[in-house]
């Protein structure tokens, strides 16, 4: 009776504690199910929306597939490079953003991950933006077509989410200026 009592307080500590850290022994959870849907209007040099994720969520894992996608409508065509969303600090070795510059739909995964593909993104008209990581392979579609891909070496990212980033680690000052709707953020590819 006693080892059915221990197994039984021993669980749930486990269940207690999941998505928390212990010592420097993360627990892994799914829950919540996904992050999002966001949306938000964004003016050119106005405020980032920032939400918390939970610290053992699994999709921070550097091997963990992953899925981020929203429609975006641009006020006007970046002047550069800008950052729509993405997970983790964005000057982070690994973080997972996707970004604008002109009609280029381009993936940021910290100074030596990033590549990018013709979009033909156009200022005034929803589109459709997506970016998708298997484990090894990052890939980004524009209104449904695949724009660019490739390999990149991932790991365990900060628990943080942010829609039109206020800094941009290779520009100064640029922001995404327009509105982001249903930014979701899934722990598979679709």
């Amino acid at each position: 009776m006693k080892t059915k009592f221990t197994v039984v307080m021993l669980l749930a500590a486990v269940l207690f504690c999941a998505g928390q850290t212990y010592g420097q022994i993360y627990i892994p959870t799914n829950d919540p199910p996904y992050y999002g849907p966001y949306n938000g209007a964004f003016l050119a040099g106005g405020d980032e929306l920032k939400k918390h994720l939970v610290k053992g969520d699994t999709v921070l894992r550097g091997d963990s597939p992953w899925s981020l996608y929203a429609w975006v409508r641009m006020d006007e065509a970046p002047k550069g490079a800008v950052l729509i969303a993405g997970v983790g600090d964005p000057g982070e070795e690994y973080s997972h953003y996707l970004g604008v510059d002109g009609a280029k739909l381009f993936y940021w995964g910290g100074k030596d991950a990033t590549f990018s593909g013709t979009a033909g993104l156009a200022p005034g008209k929803w589109q459709f933006v997506a970016a998708t990581f298997d484990g090894q392979d990052v890939q980004i579609y524009a209104n449904g077509a695949k724009v660019a891909g490739g390999k990149v070496d991932a790991g365990r990212i900060s628990p943080l989410l942010l829609i039109a980033p206020a800094q941009f680690p290779a520009q100064e000052n640029r922001h995404f200026a327009g509105k982001i709707a249903g930014l979701t953020v899934l722990r598979r590819v679709r």
